[in-house]
């Protein structure tokens, strides 16, 4: 996994507490070494002291927290999370073979199906 996103941005992710963040801090260890490496946490349902994005993952968070779709072949984007998040980010994923095509959020923002890799 480090080799994928040792240049790339992590798609925010949402989860509903801080302590079950997936890898949070295999990620921030990540991104405190290299600055291209760039985390948002989401989380569903957040503590009163939480400053970071919560709720759903709309298409105006992805547009702050991810670089645009200019970037072409520099970008890649990783999308996990329960199959109704997937969806309205970047369309279902079609197989455990197949990508599926592109849409949701992601596909409102111009990004391509080359850009984007679901989990």
């Amino acid at each position: 996994m480090r080799a994928c996103i040792a240049d790339r941005r992590v798609n925010p992710d949402s989860f509903p507490l801080p302590p079950s963040i997936l890898l949070r801090k295999e990620f921030d260890t990540l991104a405190k070494s290299d600055a291209r490496f760039k985390v948002h946490y989401v989380l569903d349902k957040p503590p009163a002291n939480w400053a970071g994005l919560s709720g759903y993952i709309t298409a105006e968070a992805l547009k702050k927290s991810i670089p645009g779709p200019d970037k072409g072949e520099q970008l890649k984007i990783f999308v996990c999370g329960p199959p109704g998040q997937v969806k309205a980010i970047s369309g279902p994923k079609a197989s455990f073979k197949d990508q599926g095509e592109l849409d949701g959020a992601l596909k409102e923002l111009g990004y391509n199906k080359e850009q984007v890799y679901k989990f």
